[in-house]
């Protein structure tokens, strides 16, 4: 996302977890293993920067 021109600014990992589920169900599964990874981003303008070297090397 950043190499498109994105600036993350939240990443959350929802709370699934009840410690009375059943073994098996999606929230005892929650205890251990968040399901997704939900990202707040937004795009930032584009400057120009012909002369100007990239700040992180990229291979």
């Amino acid at each position: 996302l950043c190499r498109q021109g994105f600036v993350i600014e939240d990443l959350r990992e929802p709370v699934r977890a009840d410690p009375s589920a059943p073994v098996g169900h999606f929230r005892h599964r929650g205890r251990f293993v968040a399901p997704y990874v939900r990202i707040k981003a937004r795009r930032i303008e584009q400057q120009s920067q012909a002369d100007v070297p990239a700040a992180i090397w990229v291979p």
